[in-house]
């Protein structure tokens, strides 16, 4: 069938899949850990505040003062 999903977002999927030295990796919707209505996946964002900042990775806490500003909670 030819529609956006079987052509465009596919497509697209498989070209960034293939793409060699690229640090991440693809998980369908269905299977991220996370509810539908979150916008976060809480763990995951946590983990990459903490990799890519020290001071967050030397108090992994304040990756949780962002998260909550980052969902409007200021």
């Amino acid at each position: 069938m030819f529609n956006e999903q079987t052509v465009t977002e596919n497509g697209i999927i498989e070209r960034l899949k293939g793409l060699n030295g690229v640090k991440w990796t693809y998980c369908h919707g269905e299977k991220l850990p996370k509810k539908a209505q979150d916008i976060f996946v809480d763990e995951w964002l946590k983990d990459a505040l903490c990799s890519l900042n020290p001071d967050i990775g030397r108090q992994p806490d304040y990756a949780d003062e962002v998260i909550y500003k980052l969902r409007g909670g200021f």
